[in-house]
């Protein structure tokens, strides 16, 4: 007897917690539609909010806009752009959300009948392209938040028929693994697409719990692989661009999980930390000027990142949300980023007690951020677009949406970009040339592509080489409020010709200063020192005049070589121009270093290229002897 009260007990510590942890994997069902975002009753309040404040009135009515010419419009066809359907899905969910968004907030039956027809339009589709599951994912959110926000209003066969479309065309879908192999991605991917999973589940719960439930699970179980990506201070790996489409979907999956169940279902108790950091991350991302740091897949323009609206309801600080409110106001509410989501924001904004148009500016002035993609970015102020703001960057170019310029930086002052970043070029018009993208192998199509390679960023390049993708460049933040600016470790990405190499950028007053230290190996080589700059370029003297609406810069550098330190060598420069002679053949391989006066063209060097009006390229040449130890030190100063 008591050997089997033994064995019992053991049975019961083995087994017990297993029954536990299955229990608590059981995800509830939740409650009656709507049950996404916007619970029934809760549509006064926005109602309200829209009466009350100027600002989300502005927004309410961009999106009734939208929906009177959408009315006219026949609704979306399956019609591929290269290998995606994403075009076609991200109209539909904006067609889907911002009529059915009308619909609850201003009773007119006409919005609701006429998303009915999109979501019955894209439910026929054959498929919604598995095989770039970014369309699936984006799609199926269309389609459930439609099915759920109008399901008083839509007829049985209608209901039918998308939970016919979801549970094919999304669900099973998602168990192709060679499809959904966004469940074990750490980017945007798994983000998007696992939003768009729950909010099917989520919406078509009474037709299939079982499946349902699973889709939730998984996405409990794999989602916290991309927020670790945000860890430890908050820093978006891919981007501010990105930051806008990965946490924006994020954002969309808590607010569900909240929504219907009162919680995140503990989502975010391991990894959430970061993401919540986030928001001073992307506040500091933007600059006086009205543009953004624009390192990777990434434009150059700032757009209104209304997301902000969650991060700061989150953490309380709505200094976050400002900046986002005045874009949103300059550009009448236009040119919002991931504008599809965009009635997110009346829906949130009707939870901020405060007026949106009197929000307190931010203070911040320095953000570090370790991580994949270590970055030091500085702001003089937030009252003037004259305001300083430097930007340094580290990391590795084999993080996803990676271009090759580790190291580099970014300037503006005194209301120019005086070094800048030429950011993303359109996808389709790289693979259409069947350019391998998106492998980042050494010898990838990638990096011979001008703005994603080397040759473009304010870095060095040595013996014309393309710097090491698969090695790390260590930031260090070095700022003070005297001389704000970060150090970089480059030695691992120039081994191939260097033994080591070390870059210092910073504040002096009005002058920025580079300084690199470097350290040939046992053979020559030669120096490329370069920077990208929104501004006319020339040569004068020994400086190259940098010059943008009136303002003038000037670029020097000296040398000082290990051979004699008590000199200093001045460099000549170098232009490389976007203005090309239309009569001059442009050559297949860029080659800077071998032509000092060089022109960099505004036409594209490679079919593939695209053209790049108004900015310069410019720097200087420096030949290393073997073994050969010299400080280069580059000076922009006003004088």
């Amino acid at each position: 007897m008591k050997r089997l009260i033994y064995i019992g007990a053991l049975l019961s510590a083995v087994l017990f917690p297993l029954f536990a942890a299955a229990a608590e994997s059981v995800i509830p069902s939740p409650g009656d539609h709507p049950r996404l975002i916007l619970l029934s009753g809760e549509e006064q309040a926005v109602r309200d909010k829209i009466a009350a404040d100027p600002v989300v009135k502005g927004a309410d009515s961009t999106i009734l806009s939208f929906c009177q010419k959408a009315l006219s419009q026949p609704p979306v066809e399956r019609v591929k752009i290269g290998k995606r359907l994403l075009h076609v899905s991200r109209e539909a969910l904006k067609r889907i959300f911002y009529l059915s968004y009308a619909w609850r907030i201003h009773g007119n039956d006409i919005y609701a009948d006429r998303a009915i027809e999109e979501m019955m339009a894209v439910c026929r589709f054959s498929d919604w392209n598995p095989t770039h599951f970014l369309d699936v994912g984006e799609m199926t959110m269309a389609v459930a938040i439609g099915y759920d926000w109008l399901y008083q209003r839509m007829t049985q066969p209608q209901r039918d028929s998308v939970v016919a479309a979801v549970r094919k065309l999304g669900f099973e879908a998602s168990r192709n693994e060679k499809w959904a192999w966004f469940y074990n991605a750490e980017n945007n991917w798994n983000q998007v697409c696992n939003a768009g999973m729950v909010y099917g589940a989520l919406a078509l719960w009474e037709a299939c719990p079982e499946e349902a439930g699973e889709i939730v699970r998984k996405c409990l179980e794999t989602n916290p692989k991309s927020l670790a990506s945000y860890s430890p201070e908050g820093g978006y790996p891919e981007g501010y661009n990105y930051w806008g489409y990965g946490s924006s979907f994020q954002i969309m999956l808590l607010v569900a999980l909240q929504s219907c169940y009162g919680s995140d279902l503990s989502l975010m108790e391991q990894e959430g930390a970061g993401f919540y950091r986030s928001g001073s991350f992307l506040q500091m991302m933007r600059t006086p000027t009205g543009k953004c740091y624009s390192y990777y897949d990434s434009p150059r323009h700032a757009a209104a990142q209304y997301m902000q609206a969650y991060m700061a309801l989150c953490s309380g600080d709505f200094s976050l949300l400002q900046p986002e409110i005045e874009v949103m106001k300059a550009y009448n509410y236009r040119h919002l980023t991931e504008d599809r989501l965009f009635p997110m924001f009346p829906l949130l904004a009707a939870r901020i007690a405060v007026p949106l148009g009197s929000l307190p500016k931010p203070v911040a002035s320095q953000y570090v951020c370790g991580g994949v993609t270590p970055l030091y970015l500085y702001r003089s102020g937030w009252q003037s677009p004259e305001d300083t703001y430097l930007a340094v960057k580290g990391g590795i170019s084999l993080s996803s949406h990676a271009h090759a310029d580790q190291g580099s930086f970014y300037f503006e002052d005194d209301g120019v970009v005086w070094a800048t970043d030429l950011g993303s070029q359109n996808y389709e018009s790289l693979e259409s040339k069947k350019l391998g993208i998106w492998k980042m192998t050494q010898n990838s199509d990638r990096w011979n592509v001008f703005r994603i390679g080397p040759f473009c960023h304010n870095i060095l390049t040595v013996n014309s080489h393309k710097p090491k993708v698969n090695h790390e460049a260590v930031l260090t933040a070095t700022g003070t409020p005297e001389r704000p600016g970060a150090e970089v470790g480059l030695s691992a990405i120039y081994s191939e010709d260097l033994d080591s190499c070390y870059r210092k950028v910073y504040l002096e007053g009005r002058d920025l200063v580079v300084e690199d230290w470097i350290e040939a190996r046992d053979t020559a080589c030669r120096v490329r020192w370069a920077l990208c700059s929104e501004t006319e370029a020339s040569i004068e003297g020994n400086a190259v005049c940098l010059s943008a609406n009136g303002k003038t810069r000037y670029l020097r550098a000296t040398v000082i070589r290990s051979s004699w330190l008590h000199r200093r060598q001045k460099l000549s420069p170098c232009i490389w121009e976007t203005s090309y002679p239309k009569d001059r053949k442009a050559p297949d391989v860029p080659a800077p270093e071998e032509e000092p006066l060089w022109n960099w063209p505004d036409s594209p060097i490679h079919s593939w290229d695209a053209p790049n009006p108004g900015t310069s390229l410019s720097g200087f040449l420096l030949d290393l002897k073997p073994k050969e130890k010299v400080l280069l030190r580059v000076v922009l100063s006003p004088k």
